[in-house]
C-alpha cells in the first residue's frame, strides 16, 4: 500500500496512479496566459498538435476521460464554456463528442446576463461541444485518453501504438489518407 505525504513533489503524483498506468505528460493546466511559442500556460501541445493526438486516438479506439472536478473560466462567473463542459464532462467516447457538435444548447439566464453585461450576445444557435473544445482540453490536461481498461495512454505510447498500427506512412490502414 502507497501513502502519499504532505511533501509535494514531481513524483509525488505518480503514487496515485494504478500499476503500470503512465502519467500524461500534458497533465495539469493553470490561469489564462501564453508561453513565449503561443501555447496556452498549462498546455503541452498545441491545440493542433491535439486535433493530430485526437485522429491517432479515434483511429486506435481509444476513450476519453474528462477531469470532472475542472472549473472553466473564472470560479463564481457565470461563463458558456462551464456550461458547456458541465454537459460534456461525462462523455467517454468519440461518438458522445461527435452528437454534442450536433446538440444544440440553451445558456442560463446567469450567463445571458453575464454576457450583456459585457455588451456580448450569445451565439444562436450554439451547440454543447464546439469544434475547438475537445482539442483545447486535450492539450491543457482536461481530457485524458484512455484505452479499454480505463488507463491513461500518454503521447509517447498513444505515437507508439499508432506507428505500429499504420505503415508508418501516418496513414492508417483502411482509412484515407487526406
Amino acid at each position: 500500500q502507497t501513502s502519499v505525504g504532505t511533501s509535494v513533489n514531481d513524483s509525488s503524483r505518480q503514487e496515485l496512479l494504478a500499476p503500470g498506468e503512465e502519467r500524461p505528460a500534458w497533465s495539469g493546466h493553470s490561469a489564462e496566459r501564453t508561453t513565449f511559442d503561443g501555447r496556452k500556460m498549462g498546455s503541452k501541445i498545441t491545440d493542433t498538435e491535439a486535433g493530430r493526438v485526437i485522429k491517432m486516438a479515434r483511429a486506435l479506439g481509444l476513450g476519453l476521460r474528462f477531469l470532472v472536478g475542472h472549473h472553466k473560466g473564472k470560479l463564481g462567473k457565470p461563463n458558456m464554456s462551464q456550461e458547456r463542459f458541465v454537459k460534456y464532462k461525462v462523455f467517454t467516447t468519440f461518438q458522445e463528442v461527435d452528437s454534442a457538435r450536433k446538440m444544440r444548447i440553451e445558456y442560463s439566464r446567469a450567463v445571458v446576463k453575464q454576457l450583456a453585461t459585457e455588451g456580448k450576445v450569445v451565439k444562436s444557435p450554439d451547440y454543447v461541444m464546439r469544434s475547438g473544445d475537445l482539442a483545447n482540453d486535450v492539450a491543457r490536461g482536461v481530457c485524458e485518453l484512455v484505452d479499454r481498461n480505463g488507463k491513461v495512454v500518454s503521447f509517447s505510447k498513444l505515437k507508439k501504438m499508432y506507428g505500429e498500427l499504420g505503415d508508418g506512412t501516418g496513414v492508417v490502414a483502411g482509412s484515407k489518407p487526406k
